[in-house]
């Protein structure tokens, strides 16, 4: 059991987040025993794909399929950080709103029946009249804190037996570890919970309340030595920054190698295309221009055989003329020489 002494040292640092170094908001357990709030759990992994590594102890973890939503949520220390937060504002001088009377004045008992918090004059009438006897074992006040007689027991009993999360009105008996520990009731046993594995909620408070008193022999242990345990703490948050330094460096590296290769596939894209264009501009050149050697051969070709038939219809007529006047020379070579063949006979 723990002793009223182990909660003396239980204050606002023990219940720090190793990532935002401020106090845990719904904080979420990974597998290794180690608790964020869930706000950083996303933000880590936030650009990675189906593993988280926790930041201290670098064990990777399978990220369930509805995200950091799916890790168990550490309702223990999760009530820690509520009566630390409790006690800060018990044993602090803030005015707040009494939840009874409703005046702004310093506020001397929390009530977690009403889950709030209480005037002196008002917490005097919640733990005296009779009609609020069943709140009165429910009520922490700032008497409590400064006697520090607070154990683990006497906070667990303070707090609201847990309900059913179907059955709203009846107490949560069992709890389901199918369902990531959705507190139930025996009803449930036969019906959505049906073949889960079921355990009763007496056994996970002994079980949880057994870690946390070694959690807190372990804080009272450090305490002893904090002039050996502060620089060490320091050298962990440093190693915790640069290794979460180092994830967001890699995560950015990934995201600009990611950046450049697709701007080299778009460039490539464009070059190809441009490449493509060219040949077909090309093509199309020379498709026009062999076009229009064709058309200049056929022209030259068809002036060719026009000058070949001028040429041929002239060169006939040469001929005929030519021909005529030879025919008319020869008549007369002929003529000549009968007239002299003639005289020749004549004189014989």
């Amino acid at each position: 059991m723990a002793t009223s002494s182990q909660w003396k040292d239980i204050d606002d640092k023990f219940c720090l987040c190793c990532i935002c170094l401020e106090q845990l908001k719904e904080p979420k357990l990974l597998p290794c025993l180690h608790r964020y709030c869930k706000d950083c759990l996303n933000s880590i992994i936030q650009g990675t794909y189906d593993v988280i590594r926790c930041p201290e102890c670098r064990q990777e973890t399978q990220i369930p399929t509805n995200g950091v939503e799916g890790f168990k949520t550490d309702f223990y220390s999760k009530n820690l950080v509520e009566y630390v937060q409790i006690q800060q504002s018990l044993k602090s001088d803030e005015i707040r709103e009494c939840y009874s009377c409703s005046k702004h004045l310093r506020v001397a008992a929390y009530c977690f029946k009403c889950n709030d918090f209480l005037c002196k004059d008002c917490h005097n009438f919640h733990v005296t009249n009779k009609t609020l006897k069943d709140h009165q074992k429910h009520t922490l006040s700032l008497e409590d804190i400064e006697e520090k007689n607070i154990t683990i027991e006497k906070l667990a009993s303070m707090r609201h037996a847990p309900r059913c999360h179907i059955h709203l009105e009846e107490i949560a008996k069992l709890y389901c570890e199918t369902c990531l520990n959705l507190p139930i009731c025996v009803a449930c046993v036969h019906g959505e919970h049906k073949g889960h594995n079921l355990h009763e909620v007496k056994a996970l408070a002994k079980l949880k309340r057994k870690q946390l008193t070694q959690k807190l022999k372990a804080v009272e242990e450090i305490n002893k030595d904090k002039n050996v345990i502060a620089p060490r703490q320091a050298q962990e948050k440093l190693i915790l920054n640069v290794n979460i330094e180092k994830e967001k460096i890699i995560k950015m590296h990934h995201e600009k190698a990611q950046e450049i290769m697709t701007k080299i596939q778009d460039t490539e894209g464009r070059r190809q295309q441009v490449e493509q264009e060219k040949q077909n501009t090309e093509k199309k050149i020379f498709d026009s221009l062999l076009t229009e050697m064709e058309h200049e051969i056929q022209g030259v070709k068809k002036k060719y055989e026009d000058i070949f038939r001028v040429k041929k219809l002239e060169l006939n007529d040469t001929f005929k003329a030519r021909k005529s006047s030879l025919e008319k020379e020869l008549a007369k070579l002929r003529e000549q020489d009968a007239r002299q063949m003639d005289g020749h006979h004549s004189s014989l």
